[in-house]
């Protein structure tokens, strides 16, 4: 009995190490999890946030850019980095830190913040765990973390563990509810990481825009007031802020398959007329 035991106590430490090992290899290896997980469009958009790649306009923003700009097409002069807005503001920053490290010497002409106004208010949310902490809470990010951010990944269950084999590599999330505040159409933490994404592009030269993705027109209320809501406007040119509210626009409620995306048959082409802009410069 007790060399049975012996016995068993060995097998399950042997299958440990190897399906330990294995993980370990899919993390920094192969990578295969990226592509079969939530969030998979995340990890895309951090690889090809790595990429040298010589672009004229690069896009960050929420899942509605994906939509009309979407990760997974848009590869060339005009090169996308949307996702969603799960990852929050600092997350676009991080993105955007990565490609015009990695971009340096041949940096893009525009930057796009491509963005919701409601995506704003996301001062990190319940899909913060697999969509933000997983790909973003490492050593390779924790430099760009301010103070007020990490204090508010450590309201989140947990949030220690996503970095584990078999946590990381999964679909595992905790359920959970973080305290939110009225903050107005900017929470704390996209006031911080704006102003963070505009600081870069100064200091780098580059153009930086923000623009509106088109909006449900049953949001049409609830935007305008928080619009009215100064509190926590970020510290950056009131002109961008300015050009960027007046160029909200309200489309049809029945173009949108649920409160932000539109149906497949109805998202809009080239919406910022990004192609026509450089088919022009071309001439």
């Amino acid at each position: 009995m007790k060399k049975f035991i012996i016995k068993g106590i060995l097998f399950l430490l042997i299958a440990a190490i190897i399906l330990t090992s294995f993980e370990l290899f899919n993390i920094y290896y192969s990578k295969d999890y990226t592509t079969k997980v939530h969030g998979a469009e995340v990890y895309w958009s951090i690889f090809k946030s790595k990429n040298k790649k010589q672009v004229k306009k690069l896009l960050i923003g929420d899942s509605v850019c994906k939509q009309l700009y979407d990760n997974y097409e848009y590869n060339d002069s005009i090169y996308s980095l949307a996702c969603n807005q799960a990852i929050t503001v600092a997350g676009q920053y991080f993105l955007l830190y990565n490609f015009l490290q990695t971009n340096n010497d041949q940096l893009p002409q525009e930057i796009i913040l491509f963005y919701n106004p409601g995506s704003f208010e996301n001062n990190i949310d319940i899909y913060a765990f697999q969509y933000f902490l997983k790909p973003f809470y490492n050593a390779e990010y924790r430099g760009l973390m301010d103070d007020y951010l990490l204090s508010r990944i450590k309201e989140i269950p947990f949030y220690y563990i996503t970095q584990l084999p078999f946590i990381k590599t999964s679909n595992y999330s905790p359920e959970y509810q973080l305290k939110n505040e009225e903050y107005g159409i900017f929470s704390p933490l996209s006031k911080i990481y704006l102003e963070k994404i505009v600081q870069l592009c100064e200091e780098k030269n580059i153009v930086f825009r923000l623009e509106p993705v088109p909006v449900k027109k049953m949001n049409e209320e609830i935007i305008e007031k928080l619009k009215q809501n100064k509190t926590n406007i970020p510290d950056i040119n009131p002109d961008i802020l300015e050009d960027y509210f007046s160029k909200v626009t309200y489309f049809e409620d029945t173009l949108f398959i649920d409160n932000a995306h539109f149906k497949r048959e109805y998202i809009p082409h080239d919406y910022l007329n990004l192609g026509k802009n450089d088919a022009e410069n071309n001439r």
